[in-house]
């Protein structure tokens, strides 16, 4: 195979790469409300709608788009407290 021979090869094979990696993000991109979620965005919900776990959720308030808007919280003694997060600068060492 010649240098430019091997080099046209090169180049296609990159170019189908990198088409196939934004074919992928684009699809990954592509989504709708989660099932069992209102459909309407931009509206606040009459009873926010809690997406939980065991001990901890997502109270989704509003929709903004098609992005759900909310609070993260826990729950403690079987009610669900709002989370409030620290903020600083800590040192990862402990204690000696």
């Amino acid at each position: 195979m010649t240098p430019a021979i091997r080099r046209a090869v090169v180049v296609i094979a990159v170019c189908a790469g990198l088409v196939g990696a934004a074919a992928l993000g684009y699809a990954q991109g592509q989504r709708g409300a989660p099932p069992g979620l209102p459909a309407r965005p931009d509206v606040p919900l009459v009873a926010p709608t809690i997406l939980s776990g065991v001990e901890i959720g997502f109270r989704v308030e509003s929709w903004r788009g098609e992005t759900p808007v909310g609070r993260l919280i826990v729950k403690i003694d079987g009610k669900w407290v709002e989370v409030e997060f620290t903020t600083g600068f800590r040192k990862l060492s402990t204690p000696r």
